[in-house]
């Protein structure tokens, strides 16, 4: 457990440290506006999944500046024409709440050990797990609201039941292994490579 809360610790002290990618407020700006308007299209480069978790802290912030309002645009109106520039302010006075994205990585940390002791014991399971929680590269992008590290959770679950599924086959791993793959296609695209895996083995 400490190595999980010392990565956790880093993970959401990080973005409150550095000021925020490009691209940061634009994955919650329309995340925000997909669950605002029940539509899916302001952005079809990633699937939806991620994109609904990234609001769930939304839901109990109630994010707003003071003194403005957001501009009512009409649905029909396309992402490209929104007037990006104050949906970008508006993004970034709640940026530092979002902790979808570490949340995602505690899943892959969770992988992580399960398979190292699978493979090799409790002690190099614990030993990863130490590992993981110092890498600079999870670190950093544990506290980027982007669907990168939600994709590998999701992927690295489905590589873990697919090869229990190779190991000993029966209706149980089967049915984790489809769950896991629906869960990665559904948060990555580049995770389409995974599914001929499960076709032809």
């Amino acid at each position: 457990i400490l190595p999980i809360l010392i990565f956790a610790g880093q993970a959401v002290r990080h973005p409150g440290a550095k000021s925020p990618p490009y691209h940061d407020p634009a994955h919650l700006t329309i995340s925000r506006l997909a669950r605002q308007t029940a539509h899916a299209d302001y952005d079809v480069s990633h699937p939806p999944l991620i994109r609904k978790l990234f609001t769930i802290p939304l839901l109990f912030l109630n994010p707003s500046l003071p003194g403005l309002t957001l501009p009512v645009v009409p649905e029909s109106v396309p992402l490209s024409e929104r007037p990006s520039s104050f949906l970008y302010v508006y993004a970034n006075a709640f940026i530092f709440n979002n902790r979808v994205p570490a949340d995602t990585l505690l899943f892959l940390a969770f992988w992580v050990f399960l398979w190292s002791s699978k493979l090799y014991g409790a002690r190099a399971g614990l030993f990863s797990l130490w590992i993981f929680a110092f890498c600079p590269n999870l670190i950093a992008n544990g506290s980027l609201v982007a669907t990168d590290m939600g994709g590998i959770a999701f992927a690295v679950g489905f590589l873990y039941f697919f090869s229990r599924l190779l190991e000993k086959s029966g209706p149980k791993a089967l049915i984790l292994t489809g769950l896991f793959l629906g869960l990665a296609l559904l948060s990555k695209y580049t995770n389409l490579i995974l599914a001929p895996l499960f076709v032809l083995f």
